[in-house]
């Protein structure tokens, strides 16, 4: 290993070191790159160590490991393939949504409108063909860059320069870089490809959510997660590193994430743009969530007549909250609160805690609460439906040792099927393009499934019919709930509601937990939420937030509010009354005193028999 010292800027990688040394024949710099094509041999065997010795360039036959690396953009170039990377991927999706979905042919109007107004906002179009002959310029200098290592040593001084001019693009005499010279906002994300269709279909009045978006994306059906394999291969060659992480999702969006980059772009369209979001129909969703969780239909008509008959709520679309108040708090998550609205009224008919309820007395026989079903048969389905099921898209790693052999062949078909592109499999007319690390890899751990013989299995490559992922099949909802009907059975018995020390009716003693409370929810109710808040795309202390609000928000407008009406309604009932009364002796004192002095006048007067002293 030689000394360092000073030579050519590396380049590789825009790497701006100068400094040099030899190991086992290779030049190295100071960061750690290789000088592809270049060896250094001595002059003289028996001098070998005293001897300089030198270089020699070397033409490969061989694919360079940095040829890939020398063929990707940057700068903005590779903002403007970014971008186009993005537009490609949201043109699928929305293919996706009018082909499969069968949605109206207009979205694909409408979200090119708004994906026109979100480059707007970028300043990407109005900055990158402001000067064309700077683009030219940028353009000249990038492919120089881009024409080879082998002859940097020759154009070391131009390298300088296009170093330079890099440093110094985009910067005034200052040194400061304006505003109107941003080229991609860091905004640009690819989680608001499927955002930007879902308010296309606002926009359309298509009854379509952010509950179907989330449940499409994490079953892997929707071009969002895979969306890198999409991409033609003349786009894929020239993004860098930082770009694959950023089209290339690890995991479904959870936490949160969906609902709260939709409130910023919502809030983003309307403050620049000025564009109003008509409010979108939720009875749709109400009954998508009542059908996917198999409740009864009675369910629809009691959250129906919550939200929108006791608590008048106006839902628009999403906004963030600016203040602690209750009802704006709400409104940030309103997807989420109709799915919590479906929970509590759940809640309400059926109690889903120890407590036998039963609808008693005559004034409860026409009430939703009077039906019932096979909670435990219900929540075990529940469970194995929205908690249980082999998406995939959530595995935790520390479950791999739990797995038995065929689960195991399941998730590696799943993985073939979703993120192996099909140019990677030895066999086809695109496998000539492999690397030589790609096809020994493949030759010893080859793609598809195989049986203990060795032989691979029919349909084992992701194509047919056979699904890789085990996910709820169509038309599996449908048979459960038909399953669940045959259970239900009334709950209403003739009496006296008031004959018990407590009253065990439908709603009565409501169960409410806090997120972190001391007391766990019981078993049914924790299933309950844990399910529903998957479906709404929310995690489990954001929904338990929600509904405990709802929950406060409900016993506010349904039972405390009226009894402060009612004790009102008594006050003023009573003020009139000591009103009244008030007046009534007062009237009474008046016309005591007129008595009293018409008497005291009468005395005064003479009579006509009497005589007069004159």
């Amino acid at each position: 290993m030689s000394s360092w010292t000073r030579g050519p800027r590396c380049g590789i990688e825009n790497c701006k070191s100068r400094l040099w040394r030899i190991v086992n024949g290779q030049r190295v710099c100071q960061n750690g790159h290789v000088k592809e094509g270049e060896v250094e041999v001595g002059e003289d065997e028996d001098d070998f160590l005293n001897s300089q010795g030198r270089v020699l360039n070397l033409k490969k036959k061989t694919r360079s490991i940095y040829d890939n690396k020398s063929q990707q953009f940057a700068g903005k170039d590779a903002n403007a393939l970014y971008l186009q990377c993005v537009q490609y991927i949201l043109r699928k999706q929305v293919e996706w949504l009018v082909e499969s979905q069968g949605l109206s042919p207009q979205l694909v109007r409408v979200v090119r409108s708004l994906w026109g107004l979100y480059l707007e906002d970028t300043q990407f179009a109005s900055t990158v063909f402001d000067n064309p002959n700077d683009i030219n310029d940028d353009n000249d200098n990038e492919s120089g860059n881009r024409s080879g290592n082998g002859n940097e040593h020759d154009n070391d001084n131009e390298n300088d320069n296009e170093n330079d001019d890099d440093e110094n693009d985009g910067q005034d005499e200052d040194g400061k870089r304006p505003k109107g010279k941003v080229i991609v906002d860091s905004k640009v994300d690819i989680i608001h490809t499927p955002l930007l269709c879902y308010l296309g279909c606002v926009l359309l009045r298509i009854p379509v959510y952010i509950y179907d978006f989330n449940r499409w994306i994490y079953r892997y059906q929707l071009p969002y997660m895979k969306g890198l394999l999409l991409l033609p291969p003349s786009m894929v060659r020239h993004l860098g590193s930082p770009h694959h992480i950023r089209l290339t999702p690890r995991t479904a969006p959870t936490e949160d994430k969906l609902h709260e980059h939709l409130q910023l772009l919502v809030d983003h369209f309307s403050r620049l743009h000025g564009l109003q979001f008509p409010r979108p129909n939720w009875r749709p969703l109400i009954f998508k969530v009542v059908y996917d969780l198999m409740l009864p239909p009675e369910v629809y008509y009691a959250v129906d007549k919550l939200l929108f008959e006791e608590m008048d709520m106006q839902l628009d679309l999403p906004k963030r909250a600016t203040s602690r108040n209750l009802g704006e708090q709400l409104v940030a998550y309103p997807e989420v609160m109709i799915v919590a609205a479906v929970v509590l009224c759940t809640k309400m008919c059926f109690g889903l805690d120890s407590v036998n309820r039963a609808a008693v007395g005559p004034d409860m026989k026409d009430s939703p609460a009077t039906v019932a079903f096979d909670v435990d048969v219900w929540i075990d389905l529940v469970r194995k439906l929205w908690i249980e099921d082999e998406s995939f898209s959530e595995a935790d790693d520390r479950d791999v040792l739990y797995w038995d052999r065929d689960k195991l062949d399941r998730y590696f078909a799943w993985y073939e099927d979703s993120f192996i592109h099909p140019s990677k499999k030895l066999g086809t007319a695109a496998s000539e393009s492999l690397s030589l690390p790609e096809r020994r890899l493949l030759s010893l751990f080859p793609l598809g499934r195989y049986n203990d013989k060795g032989q691979v299995e029919q349909n084992s490559t992701g194509g047919g019919n056979e699904k890789p992922s085990v996910v709820p099949r169509p038309g599996i909802v449908m048979e459960l709930n038909r399953f669940l009907q045959s259970t239900l059975h009334s709950q209403w018995t003739e009496g006296d509601p008031t004959d018990n020390d407590q009253d065990s009716s439908p709603g009565s003693r409501y169960p409410s937990f806090r997120i972190e409370s001391a007391s766990n929810p019981p078993p049914v109710i924790d299933t309950l939420c844990r399910a529903s808040a998957r479906l709404a795309a929310a995690s489990l202390s954001t929904f338990r937030s929600v509904l405990f609000n709802l929950e406060k928000k409900t016993r506010q407008t349904m039972v405390v509010q009226p009894r402060r009406n009612e004790l009102a309604i008594q006050r003023a009932k009573a003020r009139e009354a000591k009103q009244a009364e008030l007046a009534e002796r007062a009237r009474r004192a008046e016309d005591a005193k007129k008595e009293k002095q018409a008497q005291q006048a009468k005395a005064n007067m003479p009579s006509q028999g009497e005589p007069s002293n004159e």
